[in-house]
């Protein structure tokens, strides 16, 4: 039985990571979309979905809102 207690929401968006691998520094990045749904007094992730995106397809970095290294926020840098 499928019940909707509320709207479910979805939230997109997108993340690069930096990283070192055999000592040279590798860029990568991923758009995502998670749909959410309001039960029970909290919300639940119902529904996940990554995908890789291609070099030749990545935003400017200008384009970069929030910078997190390790878990925390940084200001970003012009």
């Amino acid at each position: 039985m499928l019940r909707w207690c509320a709207p479910p929401t979805s939230i997109r968006a997108a993340a690069t990571a930096k990283r070192r691998r055999d000592g040279k520094e590798v860029t990568g990045m991923t758009m995502y979309t998670d749909t959410y749904l309001f039960e029970n007094g909290s919300w639940k992730c119902i529904q996940a979905q990554l995908t890789s995106v291609a070099p030749e397809h990545q935003p400017a970095d200008d384009t970069i809102i929030s910078v997190y290294i390790e878990g925390e926020r940084h200001e970003r840098l012009s």
